[in-house]
């Protein structure tokens, strides 16, 4: 196989997986499944330096800041409260 045929069939392979991934609106929580050819170094996002842990790291974390639909206001995706039960006593911490 030539080199033009092997990067028209890889151009190919890439357009099709990105256009089946649009049509999927996105939804939070269930199951991430993921298939890749070896088990990823590090899930630290701090040491990730290889494509196999940024893929996994990106799906994983949530972004601190996301655009809305028309891409005009940034939220914030951060939590402004904390509930945590001890001892059958719930405590609610304000995050400011």
């Amino acid at each position: 196989m030539t080199r033009a045929a092997l990067a028209a069939a890889l151009l190919l392979v890439l357009l099709v997986a990105a256009l089946s991934g649009a049509a999927v609106a996105a939804r939070p929580g269930g199951t991430l499944r993921m298939v890749f050819i070896s088990d990823p170094p590090t899930l630290d996002p701090a040491h990730a330096a290889d494509l196999t842990s940024s893929s996994i790291i990106h799906q994983v974390f949530d972004a601190l800041l996301e655009l809305d639909d028309k891409n005009a206001v940034i939220r914030a995706q951060v939590p402004t409260a904390l509930m945590i039960l001890v001892a059958n006593i719930a405590l609610l911490y304000f995050l400011m």
